[in-house]
């Protein structure tokens, strides 16, 4: 997948993660800001990695909410 894509999708995907109400991440600070910027990174290399170029955001993105 495209850098540019997989940022994309490492975004939504962590906004997704935050807004659950089992998420702690309540009261922000550097620590936790490093905590999410490591996983939007760490997310956007996997996505590179594993998914297919072909692959559409839009396809990722429906599969992610349809969990």
């Amino acid at each position: 997948m495209l850098k540019k894509t997989a940022d994309k999708l490492a975004l939504i995907m962590t906004r997704d993660v935050l807004r659950t109400s089992s998420e702690h991440y309540r009261n922000l600070n550097q620590s936790a800001a490093d905590e999410i910027a490591e996983f939007i990174s760490t997310l956007s290399k996997n996505l590179q990695e594993i998914i297919s170029d072909e692959v559409t955001s839009a396809e990722v993105i429906n599969a992610h909410r349809g969990q």
